[in-house]
């Protein structure tokens, strides 16, 4: 019972880490196309 829920925490901890690094990389994105797009 103690393992499954350190597995779950551990696949939490991943999908959030995971979702941090994805909406990064979206704004990130996103202000790179605006920046772009106003030079432009």
């Amino acid at each position: 019972m103690d393992l499954l829920w350190q597995d779950s925490k551990r696949f939490i901890d991943n999908l959030f880490l995971t979702g941090i690094v994805f909406l990064i990389g979206v704004i990130y994105w996103v202000e790179v196309r605006i920046k772009s797009h106003y030079v432009v």
